[in-house]
């Protein structure tokens, strides 16, 4: 079941987001987290395992209003709204995020002012075909 009854709510420290906005807060380490989990992760034993079998998206919330954001792929544009969809709902609760995408070891920082034009971040996000 889901910590939260609301999609995409803000959460800090550490979070599962699914691509329907169901939030699972991680306590303490994500790998600690997995193994206790296994009823919904069954087979992962670590982050990479999760983010990329299931195409979770890991996002930790940092003091000084920092994010870091780890999709599967920026190639994924499911991955790519929902975790701009995420940031996007709460742009008071934070000022800068890194975007990190594990196929491809790609980082993207994304401020705040990026929101301004969606479709140019995106584009940014999802580089070239």
């Amino acid at each position: 079941m889901s910590d939260s009854q609301f999609p995409f709510a803000w959460t800090h420290g550490a979070i599962w987001l699914l691509h329907d906005g169901t939030i699972y807060t991680v306590p303490g380490f994500h790998d600690e987290w997995i193994k206790q989990h296994q009823d919904l992760v069954p087979g992962c034993t670590n982050v990479s395992d999760v983010i990329l079998t299931y195409h979770w998206i890991s996002v930790v919330t940092y003091a000084k209003n920092y994010i870091e954001v780890m999709i599967d792929s920026r190639k994924n544009m499911q991955s790519i709204d929902t975790a701009l969809t995420y940031l996007g709902l709460h742009l008071e609760k934070w000022e800068n995020t890194l975007l990190m995408a594990m196929q491809e070891d790609y980082y993207e920082k994304i401020s705040v002012e990026d929101f301004n034009n969606l479709e140019t971040l995106k584009i940014k996000l999802r580089g070239s075909e």
